[in-house]
Formats: C-alpha cells, sequence, structure tokens
C-alpha cells in the first residue's frame, strides 16, 4: 500500500466515525478527516476513486477491434457491474495486442478479466472451425462478415444466460471517479462493423450456428480445478 493509499484509508475510517451517533465524537472525526484532506491535497474524488480498481486482458487486435470482440467484453463487464475500456498504447514495441480494462470494485474487475479471456478463447476457436467448415467455399469478401455475423450470434446466446449485475449507488459513484481521475478523455469506442457484400444468402445460418455455440459456453470454476459449469451458473 503506497503512503497516497494510507492516508485515504484513514480519512475513510475518519468518516466512517462521522457517522457516529454521538455529535462531539462525529464532529472531531469530521474536522480530522478534512485536516487530512487539506494537508495532503485529497479531494473527494479521490477518495471515490480509491474504492474501485481495474483488471487488465489482452484484445485480439492491436488498434480497433470488431463489434464482436467488443460486445463480448462489455457483456462480461456487465455481468459484474463494471465499466469497459479499450485501450491501446501508441509507444508499444513488437506485436502486443491492445487492452480490454474492466473497472469495479473489490473483485469484479478480476471476475471480469477472466470471464472474457476464458470466453474469448472459445469464441476465436469456434470462429476457426466455423470458418474452415460452414464457410470454407464462401468468397473472401464475404467470409469475414458472415463469421463476424457467426460471432455477434454467439455472444447474444452468452448473453442472454447471465444475468448482469446491478452496481449500487456507491459502486457507481467509485467507478465514475476513478473513470474521472485516471481516465478523464476516454471516448466512445466505435469498433468495426464489417457487413456482407451483395446477396450473400447465409446471415441467417451464420447467426443460427453462432447462438447454437454461444449457449454451450463454459467457465471453469477455476485454475486448481478440473470441474467445469455452464457459463449461468458460474456466473
Amino acid at each position: 500500500m503506497s503512503q497516497t493509499e494510507k492516508i485515504i484509508d484513514k480519512i475513510k475510517k475518519c468518516l466512517a466515525l462521522a457517522k457516529s451517533s454521538n455529535a462531539h465524537e462525529a464532529a472531531i472525526a469530521l474536522r480530522q478527516a478534512q485536516s487530512l484532506m487539506q494537508k495532503h491535497n485529497i479531494s473527494g474524488l479521490d477518495i471515490d476513486a480509491a474504492q474501485a480498481n481495474e483488471k487488465k486482458a489482452n484484445a485480439s487486435v492491436k488498434t480497433r477491434p470488431s463489434n464482436w470482440e467488443s460486445f463480448l467484453a462489455n457483456t462480461t463487464a456487465k455481468a459484474f457491474g463494471c465499466h469497459c475500456l479499450f485501450t491501446t498504447t501508441a509507444w508499444r514495441w513488437g506485436d502486443q495486442p491492445a487492452q480490454w480494462k474492466f473497472i469495479g470494485t473489490s473483485l469484479a474487475p478480476e471476475l471480469s478479466s477472466y470471464a472474457f479471456d476464458v470466453l474469448l478463447r472459445q469464441l476465436k476457436r469456434d470462429r476457426s472451425h466455423y470458418i474452415k467448415t460452414a464457410l470454407k467455399r464462401c468468397k473472401r469478401t464475404n467470409k469475414t462478415a458472415r463469421a463476424d455475423e457467426y460471432c455477434i450470434s454467439w455472444v447474444h446466446a452468452v448473453h442472454k444466460t447471465i444475468e448482469n449485475f446491478a452496481p449500487s449507488k456507491a459502486q457507481e459513484t467509485a467507478i465514475t471517479a476513478y473513470m474521472q481521475k485516471h481516465y478523464p478523455s476516454a471516448s466512445e469506442l466505435e469498433p468495426r462493423n464489417r457487413k456482407t457484400k451483395g446477396n450473400s444468402g447465409g446471415s441467417f445460418k451464420d447467426s443460427l450456428a453462432g447462438h447454437k455455440d454461444g449457449a454451450n459456453a463454459e467457465l471453469n470454476h477455476g485454475v486448481n480445478q478440473n470441474k467445469s459449469n455452464r457459463l449461468g451458473s458460474d456466473l
């Protein structure tokens, strides 16, 4: 824990004591909290932001993600009451991918990151298999777009099996403060949305196949356990 984190922790304890039913005790605790905040130049935004944290997961691209990957990231984020952010770094060397950042409170970001990572591997595996089998005779101009359609339906199926976690007002405040402090210039992501050219005739078939395979998606219980459950029971 850094020195700033220790100070914020002291302030939080003082603010908690300031809720005491004893007026004298509450006043003293509030003055102590105000004194610490002024002395160390800590704002209310800092206090709220300290309640949140983030966890990263590698994206499958280096720049702009496809609509289906963005949909998957947001689906897993909402499942645990997190906010999802796509980030790239201009000075990255080599073939390192961009990252998805899951921002929330307590263990929510870690769980979101884990779920996204596991499901992305399964989706990429299923996508590759679908391309090699169902789309092997498809023209190159439409193959990628049709595979994207398959993936969108895959994620839709996953989305229907989980119940989104609605964060409390305090959690929403913490996430908003964290975003304002660490990512004040973050903008809305516009993922790639590829369309088939002409009348490919496969859109419904792709969607149906994606929905069927996505409904079979699984998350392992844990790294050290062999047992696995369907997605709905794990989340």
